[in-house]
């Protein structure tokens, strides 16, 4: 930061009274310079805002609109959620009138303290309607939270008022009620998602239906997807695996990921198989975890050799094995016999250390 921006937060408050005008617009192109970035300011930096902030409350000086977002952002972002919230409320007294966009940003901004709801429930006493960005960024603080009730009473105020939920509404929904293990209740929103709430069979929410819905997206599936797995419902997630072809919705490596891992877990071999097949023919690589979980399988089944050959697939996508993958492969090799290739391995892991 230049020196003389550096002197203008330590100005005495004396000369600030003196020079209020022009201070004020330095002061708040400093801010801003300081809490416009999207990278958060270092600790010191963040220290000159903050004493430039006092500076100006004490001028009679207040932030403009966007500094306030902005600052308030970067406060959060260390954890200074009631200094946040004092911000906001004090430039609040000073004639700051907050619009949709900045209430659902503040909203963001507090989700991770208690005053989030307090400051969504002021928003609706001030006349101002929430909009799905608001209702959406609330919704995924509850879930975040464990506190499911509250995330779905929100969902169905937010409908009951005339806001259409989105996809990333839905999305995040589903993803934190099959993380709470609800997943029959994630099962619904999806139903509810794709305008059919008729189904009451697991098997059957993942029909294609044509009435008005909000289309999935990949991540919406990615939750699906690893969701069912995870529940051990992997006959569930390749039928919905399987829909997501049917509604032109390309699998990412997430879902390829979920699925052959869900697949490998539940002893089902050839089918990982065929998942990592199609995987690669879509140019996509497992993670190390994906990797594992499918050469624990094959050794499992005593298929070593073609271990061995996932192993070298694995290399040739450059994705390096961890001490598990080559402890595994090692002692799977000797209990077979092949004592040279697993020296040899053994070699390879040394030297990749």
């Amino acid at each position: 930061m230049p020196f003389a921006d550096q002197e203008i937060i330590l100005m005495p408050i004396s000369c600030l009274r003196k020079w209020s005008n022009a201070v004020a617009s330095q002061v708040n192109i400093l801010i801003g310079s300081i809490c416009g970035n999207e990278e958060l300011p270092s600790s010191y930096i963040l220290e000159l805002a903050e004493k430039a902030y006092g500076e100006m409350l004490d001028a009679g000086v207040v932030l403009n609109k966007v500094n306030v977002s902005n600052f308030a952002r970067c406060l959060c972002g260390v954890g200074k959620f009631e200094r946040a919230y004092t911000v906001i409320r004090k430039m609040m007294s000073k004639g700051f009138i907050p619009d949709t966009s900045t209430y659902a940003k503040v909203i963001g901004f507090l989700c991770n303290a208690s005053k989030a709801h307090n400051w969504f429930d002021e928003m609706v006493r001030d006349g101002c309607a929430p909009n799905v960005v608001t209702y959406t960024t609330l919704i995924h603080a509850y879930l975040k939270a464990r506190k499911l009730s509250n995330a779905n009473d929100l969902f169905e105020i937010m409908c009951f008022e005339g806001c259409i939920p989105n996809v990333v509404t839905y999305t995040t929904l589903i993803d934190g009620h099959y993380k709470a293990r609800e997943i029959e209740k994630a099962c619904q929103i999806y139903a509810r998602m794709r305008g059919n709430m008729e189904i009451s069979d697991v098997d059957m929410y993942f029909r294609i239906d044509d009435g008005n819905s909000k289309e999935p997206n990949v991540f919406t599936y990615g939750a699906l997807v690893d969701g069912l797995c995870k529940a051990h419902k992997v006959k569930e997630a390749h039928s919905l695996f399987d829909a997501m072809s049917v509604d032109g919705c390309e699998p990412n490596h997430i879902v390829y990921d979920a699925l052959m891992d869900g697949f490998c877990k539940a002893g089902k071999l050839d089918d990982a198989q065929e998942v990592f097949a199609k995987m690669s023919g879509h140019g996509y690589s497992p993670n190390v975890y994906t990797y594992i979980s499918l050469i624990d399988m094959l050794l499992k089944d005593k298929r070593l050799d073609l271990a061995l050959k996932v192993l070298s697939k694995m290399l040739e996508n450059s994705c390096a094995p961890n001490v598990v993958i080559y402890t595994e492969m090692i002692d799977g090799l000797c209990k077979v016999g092949k004592t040279n290739e697993a020296y040899k391995l053994m070699l390879m892991m040394e030297e990749k250390r």
